[in-house]
């Protein structure tokens, strides 16, 4: 995985019911999401991740990542169509391609179109 760029910047919403979801603009990562459980104070912490922004988009497990167009491996790092083959960035220490490689959309920072009490809106 590529550096975070400059600071991550953090949008919450937050459910009558108490729900609060915070997202990172920064690949539209979902970076903490505390639940109400009646009979307990605080809410439950349910996402695993880092305890701030930059430590958890620093984690090489794409923890809360939005992957973009491949979420998944492709293997050998190459495309193969029609009989024609594509070589592409492989990850460091892999010889796989992972989720869109090194600078795939986890990476990327999101511009936030709209953002209502529920729902929070993202464009690359």
């Amino acid at each position: 995985m590529s550096a975070v760029p400059e600071e991550a910047r953090v949008v919450e919403l937050v459910g009558a019911d108490g729900l609060r979801l915070r997202l990172l603009d920064i690949g539209a990562t979902w970076w903490s999401l505390q639940v109400p459980v009646p009979g307990e104070a605080p809410p439950r912490e349910v996402l695993l991740g880092g305890a701030t922004p930059e430590k958890h988009l620093n984690n090489r497990a794409y923890l809360g990542a939005t992957v973009g167009r491949v979420a998944n491996r492709i293997a050998g790092a190459t495309i193969t169509r029609n009989g024609n083959t594509w070589p592409l960035q492989a990850q460091p220490g892999s010889p796989h391609q992972l989720h869109g490689g090194p600078d795939g959309y986890e990476r990327r920072r999101s511009l936030l179109r709209e953002q209502r009490a529920d729902r929070a809106c993202w464009a690359l």
